[in-house]
């Protein structure tokens, strides 16, 4: 089995569909030998934020070096990019040698009279085994979906972590913060410290009551971790770190927005902890490990003159973070392409973000759930008077590029799908280098 065709056969069990629960995933992980038993972890679930946590600090760890595995999705240009070894895509050659072995204990599940796997119980498979076999010592661990039902929450983790939560995959986790907080909170085991970012009031209460239940240590950023801002741009940020009353030192985040510094302090709290449990990671290297953090497709600028910026804002509290940024961003004019997908709460994400748009370019994401370009543009029409309806995606860059002065600026956003086909097209287009594989 050559790379085409394990990715064609991981792709084809999409068809098993999004199904959240324990059993499959822990079945076809005991025929593996349950790699899942081997090297560390830290398991971080959120509603927002919780990949830019995973980044950070995977690229910590990296730099205390530590053999670090990072497992985040979804992709946004290349499967690969959702299990690294030490920064780098797992190898083509990898994935071709790991699926058939995968694909047999499937095949044993079904014999046994087990119901399939989805893609993501596969995948998420894959990576504990490709991590076992590579001799991690850490595994920063993203959630999929929700936490107490996710394919991941079969580790017993260092340390769990709790990103802020909103509303979001409300068909599946619940309809208010509280229940979807409890799903979230669901990756909290007994005796683990949990680090816990700034939460909405309903959500806190039901994080730290299963805390508390389960004998957790908790820190809370903003409280035992704080930050102040110093410097900030659409390139990154300065911000100062405190822990209680002590100064730790200053940290350039090389993401930008508000948002941004909550989850660079939320890395620290994690590293203070995992230092407090005999990790060896000094101030400098959490200094470093951050600064070198990569994590493409949130307010990155991809472009100058008309400057162009790619972000995966696709819920309410993803696109309350993207207003907050907003005034980082230099222009002119500001001209929107959005694509969103049907099942996002489109109606209430349009109407924090378009009121600050001069210019709005509809779309829709290569993707079955794709929202239609149209029933966007005539939502998107009640916030901006100039709307224009594009094809696709290829279709709006140009539309969006032709529209744009040099003092102007594009922003591509409203589903990672979207931002990931506008990455492909612009670096085909502009020649831009995007880093390919850092």
């Amino acid at each position: 089995m050559d790379y085409e065709e394990a990715l064609n056969w991981i792709h084809s069990t999409y068809r098993f569909g999004s199904q959240l629960g324990l059993e499959r995933i822990s079945v076809l992980l005991d025929l593996l030998g349950r790699p899942q038993d081997s090297g560390r972890f830290v398991h971080v679930a959120g509603t927002n934020g919780k990949g830019s946590v995973t980044a950070m600090v995977a690229s910590i760890l990296k730099e205390a070096g530590y053999r670090t595995g990072t497992y985040t999705s979804p992709h946004l240009e290349d499967f690969r990019e959702r299990i690294r070894l030490g920064g780098r895509k797992i190898g083509k050659e990898e994935v071709a040698e790991l699926v058939p072995r995968v694909k047999a204990q499937v095949e044993r599940m079904m014999s046994a009279g087990y119901p399939h796997p989805t893609e993501f119980e596969i995948v998420t498979a894959m990576a504990f085994l490709y991590f076992k076999e590579s001799g991690c010592d850490w595994v920063s661990l993203e959630v999929g979906l929700g936490g107490r039902f996710d394919a991941t929450n079969v580790v017993t983790p260092a340390v769990s972590v709790i990103t802020p939560v909103s509303l979001d995959h409300t068909d599946r986790l619940g309809n208010t913060l509280g229940e979807i907080a409890f799903e979230k909170a669901g990756i909290i085991k007994p005796g683990v410290p949990v680090v816990v970012a700034p939460q909405p009031p309903e959500a806190l209460a039901v994080i730290l009551d299963r805390a508390r239940a389960l004998g957790c240590r908790v820190m809370l950023v903003g409280e035992d971790i704080s930050w102040r801002v110093e410097a900030e741009s659409i390139r990154g940020q300065e911000i100062q770190v405190v822990a209680g009353r002590t100064e730790l030192g200053r940290l350039f985040v090389p993401l930008a927005g508000p948002h941004q510094a909550v989850n660079a302090a939320t890395a620290v709290a994690v590293a203070r902890i995992l230092t407090e449990s005999g990790a060896e990671i000094g101030w400098e290297t959490i200094k470093a490990g951050i600064a070198r953090t990569r994590w493409p497709g949130r307010l990155e600028v991809v472009a100058e003159r008309p400057l162009v910026i790619l972000d995966g804002a696709h819920n309410p509290g993803g696109a309350a973070a993207l207003v907050r940024s907003l005034p980082l961003i230099p222009r002119r004019k500001l001209i929107s392409v959005v694509g969103m997908l049907k099942d996002k709460d489109y109606r209430q994400v349009l109407s924090q973000v378009l009121h600050f748009c001069d210019v709005v370019v509809a779309t829709s994401p290569v993707s079955e759930r794709a929202l239609d370009a149209g029933v966007l543009a005539e939502e998107a029409s009640k916030y901006c008077s100039d709307v224009t309806v594009a094809g696709n995606v290829k279709d709006a860059l140009e539309l969006s590029l032709q529209r744009a002065s040099s003092e102007d600026a594009v922003l591509i956003w409203g589903s990672l799908y979207l931002v990931g086909a506008a990455r492909m097209l612009l670096r085909e287009k502009l020649g831009i280098l995007l880093d390919e594989d850092e």
